[in-house]
């Protein structure tokens, strides 16, 4: 598990990934709280979709990512 979370995980997606999940996967309201445009944010997440095979859509996924951040992030 901490091998995944050093290939999938920099400062920047350990911060959009725990405000995911602080707004329960509201794109809309995690880019507000990011100060970033709604697509960008959604452009961000698309690609560590495609990268990491995880679909942060899915809740499970996204606590899979933020339960891997929580554990591993010092």
């Amino acid at each position: 598990m901490q091998s995944l979370f050093v290939e999938w995980f920099n400062p920047e997606f350990i911060k959009i990934i725990s405000k995911l999940w602080e707004m329960q996967g509201n794109v809309s309201s995690a880019a507000k709280e990011l100060f970033m445009h709604r697509n960008t944010l959604q452009y961000k997440v698309d690609k560590f979709q495609e990268q990491t095979k995880t679909n942060l859509k899915k809740m499970d996924d996204l606590f899979l990512c933020y339960l891997l951040i929580l554990t591993f992030n010092k």
